[in-house]
């Protein structure tokens, strides 16, 4: 089938003020980065932009970068977070991510090499490299 069907729908949480309140108490990074992962997951989008607002550090720049592509993920907006991974630098977790957005927006020959790209770069022990496993034979069968 279409794999986009499968996306999740980007709905909003209900309200979760104690969580956002800790999150809004998180100074400097990686706190404020964390906090803003942690609003993402809750679906506490808004908050979420708000604390990724902040000017990350350098140290901090490809992860916060990788953050800010996720949170446009899981709010649905799936060709702007596949456009974000994109501009990002290879890394394991960006050639994942990249494979990943590619596979569920129908792009099966993307999916497969990036994936396998960054399966080889996955230590066989870490569920991250079998997910990355599935994700490669489902785009296999895809194109």
């Amino acid at each position: 089938g279409d794999l986009a069907a499968l996306r999740a729908d980007p709905v909003r949480a209900p309200a979760a003020p104690a969580l956002v309140e800790w999150a809004r108490l998180a100074s400097g990074y990686p706190e404020s980065l964390l906090a803003a992962g942690v609003l993402r997951l809750a679906r506490q989008f808004d908050d979420a932009v708000e604390l990724l607002r902040r000017p990350p550090p350098a140290e901090w720049r490809t992860v916060h970068a990788n953050e800010e592509a996720a949170l446009a993920w899981h709010r649905g907006r799936a060709e702007e977070a596949a456009a974000l991974w994109h501009q990002q630098a290879d890394s394991v977790p960006v050639l994942f991510n990249r494979g990943m957005a590619a596979l569920f927006l129908g792009d099966a020959t993307t999916a497969r090499e990036v994936l396998t790209r960054a399966a080889a770069g996955l230590p066989e022990t870490t569920a991250w490299h079998h997910l990355a496993r599935l994700y490669i034979a489902m785009a296999s069968v895809r194109g």
